[in-house]
């Protein structure tokens, strides 16, 4: 389990990537899609593109869009991680059967049949004489065995029980996993759109400056230094938006690797979105959920439960082992002495076996199964702390999120009147091109700020829940319900 899914995806936007492969044809593709997106170069709203001065994130076409709901849906069929967990617990639930069956009467049978030559020498009233005898005989039998005291096969159903609840839960765990990394994914394509539809308008309000910049040149109103400034940060913007067409790409190939089937598109947050007003459960109520509910954690108490009965499966194994066992065999000239004589033999009884010597083995897998259980113990102490820790984390940044979110509301409406204030101080001879440029530049870091703190904001909700051990496909239907 990572230690902070949020922390995980900052880290990743702040050094410029999101995981996944490269696309190098998407570039051609991305500017046309941009076409829909109503990113027009005309300078309105203090210089801001329509869209994005309304702050909208719905920037995908209408019925190329993947749905979270549809994500998620195909990555329970098509995610490769996925299906290895559930297979590791089809595996691990056998253990319960193969420890019961210890427990559990026996029935084999054997035969066998075989070609005889027997030379035979013996005396009599005769003189010595010799038979040669070439014969063919079988020998085959039933025999059924049932444990009446087996302290041993005790403790290795118990083992079993033990080991099928841990792969129960971990089954559960890699659900949660699987549905908070679709989210993740789903997240990480979407503020690579907002990246690459905000790194584009930001290009294009530059083209715009730069032709009104040679207009006033050429009319002897304007300075070659502020086309030059103008001409630098477009070549900035310009690999600023390749570098968003990558990212684009990287994090659709990444969704596209676990859910299945292409992604043309998401479905983004609309600007509406707000976080609701917290009415959750205290932090102390969150840590009692996780210590009985968190997956991760039931099923490493299942694995020491496992290994506390392989300890006592070893320790048994020096006591004796009492059987009911019945049998019955027939055979057709078995040995020498029945030569051609068949017979039936059947019988009933008890069988007491008990080791005495194994040459120290059964003393080293006591120390060892002790060993084991003590590290799974030691394993435990460590995951619930870590568990607790992230909860606690998650638990935070969903607080500071909130708060955060509406800072920078109020922080992108501040910078989008900063932009007119400057361009009219511009006109007015009071501030120059840069403090122009600065201030656009401001603006479009804030409207990626917010984008991203929305997403880190609806990621620490699935997280907290996450390490409770309450997260639901009702949660992320919840979180669905946003981006519509």
């Amino acid at each position: 389990m990572p230690r902070t899914v949020m922390g995980h995806l900052a880290r990743q936007w702040s050094q410029g990537h999101w995981a996944g492969a490269r696309c190098g044809k998407w570039r051609r593709g991305a500017r046309l899609f941009c076409a829909h997106m109503g990113l027009q170069t005309v300078l309105v709203a203090g210089g801001l593109p329509p869209a994005l001065a309304a702050g909208d994130e719905t920037h995908t076409l209408t019925g190329q869009t993947v749905t979270l709901e549809e994500a998620y849906q195909s990555a329970l069929v098509e995610d490769p991680t996925w299906r290895a967990a559930q297979f590791a617990r089809d595996a691990g639930v056998e253990a319960k059967a193969l420890g019961r069956a210890e427990l559990l009467p026996t029935l084999s049978a054997n035969y066998g049949v075989q070609r005889n030559r027997s030379d035979i020498d013996f005396s009599n009233t005769l003189g010595s004489q010799t038979e040669n005898r070439r014969y063919q005989s079988s020998n085959g039998g039933l025999l059924l065995r049932q444990p009446l005291f087996y302290a041993e096969g005790i403790a290795r159903y118990r083992q079993g029980v033990a080991q099928a609840e841990a792969s129960e839960a971990e089954l559960e765990a890699s659900r949660q996993a699987l549905l908070l990394r679709v989210f993740s994914q789903y997240a990480e394509a979407n503020q690579a759109e907002v990246e690459l539809a905000l790194a584009m308008a930001k290009r294009d309000q530059l083209i715009e400056q730069r032709n009104s910049n040679a207009e006033l040149l050429a009319r002897g109103e304007g300075t070659v230094t502020d086309r030059l400034e103008t001409q630098a940060s477009l070549d900035l913007a310009e690999a600023e938006v390749i570098v968003a067409e990558d990212l684009v790409a990287d994090a659709r190939s990444a969704l596209t690797a676990t859910i299945g089937r292409a992604v043309p598109g998401v479905v983004g947050l609309p600007d509406v979105f707000v976080p609701a007003t917290d009415t959750r459960s205290s932090l102390e109520e969150w840590l009692e959920r996780a210590q009985s509910r968190n997956p991760d954690l039931k099923a490493q108490r299942a694995l020491v439960r496992a290994a506390a009965q392989d300890a006592k499966r070893a320790k048994a194994s020096r006591l004796p082992r009492l059987d009911l066992v019945a049998n019955i065999s027939k055979a057709d000239s078995d040995t020498v002495s029945t030569f051609e004589q068949d017979s039936v033999t059947s019988g009933v009884g008890v069988q007491v076996s008990m080791p005495i010597i194994s040459g120290g083995a059964t003393s080293a897998a006591i120390r060892q199964a002790e060993a084991t259980r003590s590290k799974e113990a030691a394993m435990l102490d460590a995951m619930v702390n870590e568990v607790l820790v992230d909860l606690q984390r998650q638990f935070n940044l969903t607080e500071s999120g909130r708060a955060r979110i509406t800072a920078l509301v109020t922080s992108l409406e501040s910078a989008r009147l900063v932009v007119t204030a400057t361009e009219q101080s511009v006109r007015a001879g009071v501030r120059t091109n840069l403090d122009v440029l600065e201030a656009r530049s401001q603006w479009f870091e804030v409207r990626r700020d917010l984008s991203l703190a929305r997403y880190q904001y609806l990621l620490a909700e699935l997280g907290l829940r996450r390490a409770a051990g309450t997260l639901t496909e009702g949660d992320l239907q919840g979180v669905a319900r946003h981006f519509r």
